[in-house]
């Protein structure tokens, strides 16, 4: 069935996504792939409506086996994790045979977060 995971574990939240590809169905929308210390807390939140994925902190990507051949990922870093590891998720998730991969990395474009770049500009 080309979903196989060989012997790799699946990531955190990914059983859910794996029973709807083997019932030969695909999520509606792009998976949500989190990656940082928030990962857990928002993929908790947004796996009620959305195909979500962990990478946990301070795992190796390639650890796990990614089923999103050819699905849309958004990789959204949240919480605390390194700009490598950002990279190393990316990298397997096209390994994987991802479709398209689009990625927030707020911090990165701000230098903080948006809620502390709201607050001060509100209170000028």
């Amino acid at each position: 069935n080309g979903f196989g995971t060989g012997y790799r574990q699946l990531p955190p939240f990914g059983r859910s996504l794996y029973a709807v590809l083997n019932a030969g169905r695909r999520p509606v929308n792009c998976v949500y792939c989190f990656v940082g210390t928030e990962g857990w807390r928002k993929a908790e939140f947004f796996s009620k409506q959305q195909a979500v994925l962990v990478l946990p902190p301070g795992n190796d990507p390639a650890d796990y086996h990614w089923p999103v051949m050819g699905l849309d990922c958004l990789v959204a870093r949240v919480g605390e994790t390194t700009t490598r590891e950002v990279l190393l998720l990316m990298r397997e998730l096209l390994a994987a045979g991802a479709r398209r991969l689009v990625v927030i990395l707020v911090e990165d474009l701000f230098g903080e977060s948006p809620i502390t770049a709201a607050k001060t500009e509100n209170e000028n």
